[in-house]
């Protein structure tokens, strides 16, 4: 398993950074080679994050992580202050929000593939496998979209082509190929992709973090998992059957979930921090309960391996821990 201990000085006035953990996919890396990426991409956040805090453009020039990007011939060589980092549905891909725009990274090759200067700032980027369609929602001090809106960027025809509106800041976005799913702080929306029409309207407790998680699997049908109406409870709505399970997952609130690829299995873990479990959707079983420790802490994300045979959370510090 992989364990990183990273700890960043952020100006405390500036948006919080929030790092999805890299998928694990070992049977498209060694451990070697996967390794090897994990470092790059660390690398590679690292230096997007010491611009933030540079003082000049000379104290950016000085830092080795920026001069072996220029060796890699990478086309970040303008400092950048980057405001979110997702990976895609298949982890292939790692997308960039910055104060200028967005910027698409392959991870194996590990080069950039796409970079769009919009002139003004994105809070979110969220890719869909490897096409052509991004959802966008403005962030940082000169949004390029107002908080509560989400545009769906085309990057054949460089513009937005669709836009859904809400009264509330978005707080997260899903997608899979034939849906877009949006979190706001007391509710979740989802939208058929093909025409952005509602197809369901879901309120849940207050959910600060916008969790929210969908199943990607191509040719399966859709599961969602969000905060139900009770703190520490999940709904899991399971279209293709038309059926809605309710889990008592946690006695207090819920800070992070993680459903696998095909949504048969789901992982909990609340705002204690202690405790992660891990559900069989269908059934409602709990088949597994890890005990992180005793000590209280903010566990930022969870994420499956490829397999399900692994499962990886963050914590606030930030440390990434693997369970198997």
């Amino acid at each position: 398993f992989f364990y990183y201990n990273y700890q960043q000085q952020l100006n405390p006035n500036s948006v919080l950074l929030r790092f999805p953990i890299l998928k694990l996919q070992h049977q498209c890396f060694s451990l070697e080679s996967t390794t090897s990426l994990f470092s790059r991409i660390l690398i590679l956040l690292k230096k997007m994050t010491t611009a933030t805090l540079a003082s000049n453009k000379k104290e950016c020039e000085k830092n080795d992580s920026s001069n072996w990007l220029e060796e890699q011939n990478f086309s970040t060589t303008k400092s950048a202050i980057m405001l979110t980092a997702s990976f895609n549905q298949d982890g292939g891909c790692l997308a960039l929000g910055t104060q200028d725009g967005f910027e698409i990274f392959n991870l194996s090759p590990f080069q950039s593939s796409v970079k769009r200067e919009l002139g003004k700032s994105l809070g979110k980027v969220e890719m869909l496998f490897r096409c052509n369609l991004i959802a966008l929602v403005g962030g940082g001090s000169n949004p390029y979209t107002p908080s509560h809106r989400v545009l769906i960027w085309d990057d054949h025809v460089h513009k937005a082509i669709g836009e859904l509106s809400f009264r509330q800041v978005v707080l997260s976005i899903q997608l899979r190929r034939d849906a877009i799913a949006v979190a706001l702080r007391d509710r979740v929306y989802i939208y058929h992709l093909s025409d952005l029409s509602l197809r369901d309207k879901i309120y849940t407790t207050d959910n600060p973090h916008g969790l929210l998680c969908l199943s990607t699997a191509v040719h399966q049908d859709m599961v969602l998992a969000c905060p139900s109406v009770t703190d520490g409870h999940v709904r899991v709505e399971l279209y293709g059957l038309r059926k809605t399970i309710l889990l008592e997952a946690h006695e207090s609130r819920l800070r992070a979930l993680a459903l696998t690829e095909d949504g048969t299995q789901l992982a909990t873990a609340s705002m204690k921090g202690t405790v992660i479990r891990v559900f069989q959707v269908s059934t409602s079983a709990l088949l597994e309960e890890f005990r992180r420790g005793v000590e209280r802490v903010n566990m930022t994300c969870l994420t499956w391996s490829w397999d399900h045979s692994h499962l990886a959370c963050v914590l606030i510090k930030v440390q990434l821990i693997s369970f198997v």
